[in-house]
């Protein structure tokens, strides 16, 4: 009849934050989100990638089943997640299965004040054309149990005036090199493997420049 330690509450703090895609308080030291048996799904790397934690996983003994997610600070975030080629109207109307247990896939940002710009710089991953990217960049972590399947990201809209737009993944934060692109529909959707999202790397949104 004890209270609960710090690891239980850990570990219900992580659950309720995760469900919720609510970022927890990172204190001074960092403050990472486990699964019930200790394991990570979101780990505070000492990086700055530690606002607007969300994503999705499964984990049975907490009863935690999240197939779709957002950033619960949406409106300054726009970004969602789905496990399989499109979203539910509520989380339980998405029919799709984790394969697997203990699966986690969890993306966070370093910038505090986000921005929809695309002044992060140019990118070179076509053969013609010039893109530019974000300067909003997603850090992706996923779990080995994290089987190959199918996750589609919502991205809203477009901007009026922007052309083609595309997810750029990268093992470097500047985007150096790219890992593989993938075109945005005209209705904000894409659908990516898992196998392109390792963990680690990262993620954000380039696009078409348009001339003056």
């Amino acid at each position: 009849n004890g209270g609960l330690d710090s690891l239980e509450r850990q570990k219900i703090q992580s659950y309720l934050a995760f469900k919720y895609g609510m970022t927890l308080n990172q204190g001074t030291s960092g403050y990472s989100y486990i699964a019930s048996d200790g394991s990570s799904i979101w780990l505070n790397a000492g990086d700055g990638y530690h606002v607007a934690v969300f994503g999705i996983g499964r984990d049975d003994n907490s009863g935690l089943n999240q197939k779709q997610a957002t950033p619960y600070n949406y409106a300054s975030y726009p970004i969602a997640v789905s496990l399989g080629t499109s979203f539910g109207t509520l989380n339980q109307d998405n029919t799709n299965v984790f394969t697997n247990d203990m699966s986690f896939l969890a993306f966070s940002t370093n910038v505090a004040s986000p921005n929809q710009r695309y002044d992060g710089g140019q990118v070179t991953f076509l053969s013609s054309g010039t893109q530019v990217r974000q300067n909003q960049v997603w850090k992706i972590q996923k779990s080995s149990q994290f089987a190959t399947q199918n996750v589609t990201f919502n991205f809203g809209p477009a901007s009026v005036g922007l052309e083609n737009r595309y997810v750029i993944l990268s093992t470097s934060a500047t985007f150096s090199s790219i890992s593989s692109y993938h075109l945005i529909g005209s209705n904000g959707l894409v659908t990516i493997s898992s196998a392109d999202l390792a963990h680690g790397s990262f993620m954000t949104l380039a696009a078409d420049a348009v001339g003056p």
